[in-house]
This record gives C-alpha cells, structure tokens and sequence, in this order.
C-alpha cells in the first residue's frame, strides 16, 4: 500500500510538472496584451500616395475607432446575441459554450458551431496566425484570460467591432457603417447593426456587393437570434425582416484608388519575399497622385456614362521623365468589375499602331516629304479601306499620318519590311505577341493600355526609356527598408528620331484625327479605332506626362462611335492636371536643320519622290494569309468589291482601278506650326498647339 501510494504521488508530480512545463511553453513569447489598442494584426498592409497620404488598408486596422463610449447599443446587442451570448457571465474562455457547441455539432453531424467566445476571437485577431491546431487554441484561451483581467467588458467588445474584418476593405464597424450605409455607426438602425454583426463570419461570402440576397438573410438569421434571445421582440424582429436591407454603398470611397492599389498588390511578391508579405505589418510608397487618379476615374465613368453602346474604358498616365505611375484606372467601377482592363486586356489597338511603321520607315531614312499614293490596294486577298470611303492622292508622310490614311500605311509597312516594323515594335516595349501580316499596319494584333502607353513615352521623354513602375519603397513594421525603386534610363531611340516622330504627331492633333482634344498646351498623339468602333483609342503626350485612353465593350461588341470620343476624354482629363503652364516641346540639342527644315516642308505640304532602299522591298514580295482588315473608323456599310484578275506575281499590291486623283492643291499652313515657332515668333504665341 505504501507503494501504491508513493506511485500516485510520483505520478502526480509528473504529471503536474508536466502541465506546468506545458503551461509555460506555451505562455513563453506571448503577446503584451496590454499593446491591444495598438497591434497590428499579421498579414496588415499600409500603401500610400507619392505624398504620404493612406490610400489602402489591409489589417492595419481601422481608418476611424469608436470609443467604448460610442459603440452603438444595437450593435453591441447585436454582436452579443450571435457571437457570444454569455459574454457578461464568463472569464474569456466560456466552457459551457464549449460544451454546447460540441453536442449540437454531433447532434447536426457537421461543425455548426463554434465555441470561441468574443474574447478567444479577438486574441486571435490581433495576436495569432490562422493555424487550427491545440496548442493555438491553449494559446488563444490563455490569451482570453489575460484580456479579461486587462480591460472591462465593454473595452474588450469595442476593441472587437474596431478591428473585426467587415469586407469590402472595411476594418472596424465605423469604417463598415460608411461603406455600406454612408452613414457613422452612431446613427445604424438595428436592422443595420444586425446585418453588419452578419458579416463577421465570413465578409467576403456575406458582402452585400456581391451577394445581396446573402446578406440579408444573414441578418434575418442575426434578427431572429437576438429576438429568441429577448433582446428584441418578436414583432420587432417580423418589422425589421419585412423589409428589404437598404444600402447606399460609397462607390467613390471604394473606387478611386482600387484599380491602382489592387496593380501594386500584384507587383509585392516580385519585390519582396512572400513569407514578409503573409507576416505583415509593411508600409507600401507608392508613385500614385491621388488627385490626378480621383480625376481619371471621375472623368472615364462620366464619359461612358453618356454613351449607351459604350460599357468599359481605361486610362494610364505615366511620368515619362521618371516612369512614375501617376494615374491607372482600369475600368468605370471597381466595385462591380476587379478586370483590370489598363494592365489584363489585350485590345486591339487600330490606327495607333501606326507610329511604329512611321518610326521603322523614320529609321530606315524616309524623308518626312516622300510622296505616297492614296489609292485602292489589294495584298493577296486583303483589301484596306480608309474610314472615310474616300482616296486622297499624292500626300507626303506627315500628312498621311496626320490624315490616318490606311491605304499608305499598309504600303509603307510592306516597304519598309513587316519584320523591321514588330522590330521597332519590340524595341519600343511592346511585348504581346504580333502577327506578321499586312493587317498589322492597322492594328490588328492586341496590346495592352499600359505596354503602348509606355511606348509613347519613350518618345515624350526624346528616346530614352524609364520603365514605369509603381512602388517606390516597402518599410517593415520596424521602419527598415526591404525594397527601394532604382530607374534606370535606357537610350531607345536617336534623339532626332523622337522628336521628328513627335512632330509627325504633332500635326495628328492639330489637323489630324486628334483635334478632338481641344487643349491650349503642346501635345502630340494618336487616334486608334477598330472594326465597327470595337476599340477607341487615343495616346498623347507633352514632355512631362504621358497618357494613354481606351473605350470599348467587354463582349467586343460594336460602339458605333469613334476615336475623337477617346481623344475628348483625354483632353478633358489632361486638362485638369497639366493646365496651361505645361512646357513646349524643344528639339534636342545639335538637331539636324536639314531635317528641321524637311519637318518644315512636310507641314507645309510639301511633297518628292521617294527614294526607295536598295534591297527588293516586301511590297512587291510578301505573300501570306491575311486577318480581316480593321479599319481606321467604322465604316456603316462594307461594300463587297468584284475579284480583280489574276496578276502574275510578285507584284501584290496593284491598282484597283487605273484611274488615280489628282492631288489636291496644297495650302501653305503657317509658319506658327513648325518646331519651336511659338518661342520665335510672338504672333504666334497664343495658338492653340
């Protein structure tokens, strides 16, 4: 017997050391609960804009705290009720809840409740990862416990509806009541509060911008709990589910920044390592001017808005200069589509796809005077048409440009080479995937907002490339640096090169297809439109800011409209962040004056010969099969044109008809519109352009 007895003495002691060991192990390390009020949870992101201002937060807690004194009385009923009804009775840890979670959940057959109690889930939130194994849950309860002799109840239940996940980006019942209701906690009905304590268990499944009819269901279920509860009556409870939940849901608080802020969120895993990113706690400086994107997205929702064939836009606008992201706005609302269709869509980019064939012909050593034809063509089967159902004649290649005429590009991409053109292509950044065919002169392979609007730049910024980026630093909880943007420049194009590509561009706003951008300041750019006004498109720039603006229909349906819509959007939005201080364009230093005084010609209509290169060109040698055509502009009706006899090859493109017009008499423009004339010239100071 003695024996006996000094074994359970023994095992006793074992097993009390054992626990003890246990008990310390798992209280090593823990949390000061007494920083509550000012933890991060893991997993918290901060970004700001180029000047320090908050435009996105992730876990780090509430934009706005209700006091405990602020808490509203339905929403604490409301959350006592459905998420621990013996709050008030219990330490922390409720093991009658434990218990009659563990019975009804046998009963049922399924995990249909749960037994953590309103403190064990907010020692989780702010203290604790989302592994579900024993020894989080000793330290989850050992945690419930230590907040409980902390704080009082109602400290404890306003720290909960402050930093409890409420969706929509949405910490905290204040920043919930805004979103959802546009109005502060203090004035949610208790159909209100009920439907927000509703979402608790899962935001992203209850929203109400995806899921209305969810939603309210989970706050009849929060209403009937509560009135079985005695916390409301049964007739209360009849009203409030009678009616239907009526949310004003704060678009613009939700909106101006999502696009770009949801971008960012996609670079972080390139830039830092993921394992930071899970652990949290960053502060992400990003590029964004806030006030330049508010604009954007007020501006393109406006704009779609008016047009009844016209449901989705974009818009990006860069620093040429630095490659700073100022503005990306990737569709008219973001609440009710996430496709980001400035960095995701692949469209088709029409008649903008141009500067490259006049870049690689630039290169080659076509004069800006050479005299083109604007006649019917055919290449093999393909025949392009210019928007407008109209040849022109004998222009030079500013003029074309200017004018959009399809017929000559397509000829000069053939002679100049296909493969000479996607190489200028490449060169200048475009990296999504090019068909080589005659087609391609009209846009007819698909680029993204984002890729083209950064070609453009390089020739805002006289050749030199500094690839856009978005985030300019990532700093740890503790301040350190774990990632900082370093531009690089990257010499692309001869300065020459760019500025004579800049003035051809030039002409395009002042006489061309881009007047619609009816601005006061210097700008050069180019119109794009497809099939039917499938996809409009306009891409301009001055030396300090470069933009790039596409409309068009998800399903690629036909808008009926054209270009000029995408080039009044633009100027509309430009407008506003550059104004009238926005600098002219100079030439480069040591430019050429023989190729200032041919840029001078060319606007003035001069035209010549051209001179063709040496090699055999791809007009009279490229065969292959053709994609249909997409012209400049819809055209309401395609007329079908007679087969044309056989030709003998290699000749591909030949007359459709032989009789050619005769060029139209050419006007001298002014003088005020050649390079640098406004700063020789007073008279011509105060044109526009």
């Amino acid at each position: 017997m003695p024996n006996l007895r000094r074994l359970i003495v023994i095992f006793a002691s074992v097993l009390t050391l054992t626990l003890g060991s246990f008990f310390v192990y798992l209280s090593w390390g823990l949390p000061d609960v007494n920083q509550a009020g000012m933890f991060r949870p893991d997993g918290s992101l901060q970004l700001t804009d180029r000047k320090g201002v908050v435009i996105y937060n992730r876990g780090s807690g509430p934009k706005e705290r209700l006091e405990v004194k602020e808490v509203p009385k339905s929403l604490k009923l409301a959350a006592v009720a459905s998420e621990d009804r013996r709050f008030y009775d219990h330490n922390g840890v409720d093991l009658a809840g434990i218990g009659r979670a563990i019975v009804n959940n046998f009963k049922r057959g399924q995990v249909a409740e749960g037994g953590s109690t309103i403190t064990q889930q907010l020692a989780r939130i702010l203290f604790l990862n989302r592994d579900k194994n024993l020894g989080r849950k000793f330290q989850e309860a050992l945690l419930a416990l230590k907040l409980e002799q902390t704080y009082t109840k109602d400290e404890i239940l306003a720290f909960y509806l402050n930093y409890s996940y409420f969706g929509a980006g949405a910490y905290g019942a204040a920043d919930a009541s805004k979103v959802y209701f546009n109005k502060s906690a203090a004035k949610l009905t208790t159909a209100e509060a009920a439907l927000l304590v509703g979402l608790l268990p899962a935001p992203s499944v209850y929203s109400p911008l995806s899921n209305p009819n969810l939603a309210r269901k989970r706050r009849d279920l929060v209403l009937k709990v509560m009135a079985d509860q005695g916390v409301i009556s049964q007739a209360e409870r009849k009203k409030y589910t009678a009616k239907a939940p009526r949310f004003q849901i704060s678009r613009d608080r939700l909106n101006a920044n999502a696009y770009f802020t949801s971008y960012v969120q996609t670079l972080l895993p390139g830039l830092v390592d993921p394992d930071l990113l899970e652990r949290g706690g960053l502060l992400v400086e990003t590029t964004l001017d806030a006030q330049a994107q508010a604009l954007a997205q007020q501006t393109l929702s406006r704009k779609v808005q008016g047009w009844r064939s016209i449901d989705q836009g974009a818009l990006v606008s860069l620093d040429p200069t630095t490659g700073e992201i100022l503005a990306l706005v990737g569709g008219t609302d973001f609440t009710k589509s996430q496709f980001n269709r400035a960095t995701q869509a692949l469209r088709q980019p029409g008649s903008s796809f141009k500067t490259f064939i006049y870049l690689a012909a630039l290169d080659a050593g076509y004069s800006p005077t050479q005299t083109w034809e604007d006649r019917p063509i055919k290449v093999g089967n393909y025949t392009p048409k210019n928007s407008d159902g109209q040849y022109l004649g004998a222009m030079n290649l500013m003029q074309a440009l200017a004018k959009s005429r399809n017929t000559i590009a397509v000829q000069l991409m053939l002679d100049v080479g296909i493969d000479k053109t996607v190489a200028m292509a490449r060169r200048m950044g475009i990296t999504s995937p090019l068909q080589e065919n005659a087609s391609l002169a009209l846009g007819s392979s698909e680029v993204q907002l984002l890729e083209i609007t950064r070609a453009y730049g390089i020739l805002a910024n006289q050749g030199v490339l500094v690839a856009p980026y978005g985030v300019k630093r990532v700093r740890d909880r503790q301040g350190r640096v774990l990632y900082e943007a370093s531009p690089q420049q990257e010499k692309i194009l001869d300065q020459d090169l760019a500025w004579t590509m800049t003035q051809f561009l030039r002409q395009v706003v002042i006489q061309g297809t881009g007047r619609a951008t009816q601005v006061a300041f210097e700008v050069a750019g180019k119109t794009g439109t497809t099939d039917l006004g499938r996809d409009l498109w306009f891409v301009g720039y001055t030396p300090k800011v470069v933009t790039g603006v596409w409309l068009g229909n998800d399903n690629n349906q036909p808008t009926g409209a054209s270009s000029s819509l995408a080039a009044q959007l633009w100027g509309q939005y430009m407008r506003q962040i550059v104004g009238k201080n926005s600098p002219d364009f100079m030439a480069p230093p040591g430019y050429s004056p023989n190729t200032e005084s041919q840029i001078v010609a060319s606007i003035e209509g001069t035209t010549q010969a051209p001179e063709r290169p040496s090699r055999p060109s791809e007009v009279d040698s490229w065969l292959g099969t053709l994609l249909p055509p997409e012209p400049e502009d819809p055209v309401v009706e395609e007329l079908p044109l007679e087969p044309l006899p056989v030709i003998a090859p290699p000749v591909a493109v030949v007359p459709i008809a032989p009789e050619v017009r005769e060029p139209r008499s050419k006007r001298p423009r002014s003088n005020c519109y050649a390079p640098g004339a406004k700063s020789k010239n007073p008279r011509c100071r105060n044109r526009k352009n």
